[in-house]
Parts: C-alpha cells; structure tokens; sequence
C-alpha cells in the first residue's frame, strides 16, 4: 500500500503447503500489481520481499507460475532466480509456465547473511568477497522497515 495516499498497489499471496490444484497451476506465490503502476519494479520487490519470507519460515523450493502470455511476470521470476521447469495449460485453457526457486538459507550463504544482517542495520564482522546483494530503500518501504 503506498502510504501517501493510501492506494493498494499490489498483493502476493505465500501457501506454505500446496494442495493438488495448487501444485498444478498456481504454486507458493502468487502476487499481482495494479495496471497502473505495471513496470515500476512493484513486482520484483514484492517478489524478493516473498523469497525473503519464505525462507524465513523453512520453505527453501518454491514454485511460482506465470501466464505463458505475460513476459513481464516471466522475466521477474527469472531475475530472481527461478528456473523454468515446464509449460502446461491452466483448467481455462490458457497456456502457462511453471518454475522452481531454491533458496539458500543465510546459515548456508556467507554472502546471503552479510546482506540479511546489512539490510537489517547490523553492523559486519567480517567483509565477505564476491559479489554482494543491494538493498534499496523502496525495499524497506514495502516490508515496514
């Protein structure tokens, strides 16, 4: 919800368990944005700010689905490290496409938890090598911060 004038912007759906249907045509996260604020970087926020959650409460493979006929929703999932399993048709006929998220925990990724711990004003230790996540302000933003 964007704050100064109090306008939903988008929502996002997170299943912590799939039933049959879920598994088939929609997956762990499902989230949408308002026409109007299309290609303003709303979705792949919203979608990071999920992963984050996710792995949060122990879900480390997530399925996400996209309408076949929706590139922009594809390339979101894809910059954020979803891998196209497979193409299928939803009960409505529309042609759609299913990828898989594996997500690390930041116990497991030195980098991942110099980011969590960076994005959440904790001072470093320890400077890790290689490349390393950005945060943005927006970010926060979304998640209350």
């Amino acid at each position: 919800m964007r704050l100064s004038n109090h306008r939903l912007i988008e929502t996002v759906n997170i299943r912590h368990t799939l039933n049959e249907y879920l598994r088939q045509y929609s997956g762990h996260i499902g989230y949408g944005v308002r026409p109007c604020e299309r290609g303003k970087g709303y979705a792949g926020q919203i979608l990071r700010l999920s992963l984050k959650f996710a792995c949060s409460v122990g879900l480390h493979r997530l399925m996400l689905v996209c309408d076949k006929n929706n590139p922009a929703s594809a390339r979101t999932i894809l910059s954020n490290g979803g891998i196209l399993e497979r193409e299928s048709a939803h009960p409505n006929g529309e042609p759609i496409q299913i990828y898989w998220m594996k997500r690390q925990t930041a116990r497991s990724n030195p980098e991942r938890a110099a980011f969590l711990s960076q994005s959440a004003g904790i001072p470093e230790r320890h400077h890790s090598e290689g490349k390393q996540e950005k945060s943005t302000t927006d970010q926060h933003r979304l998640s209350g911060e």
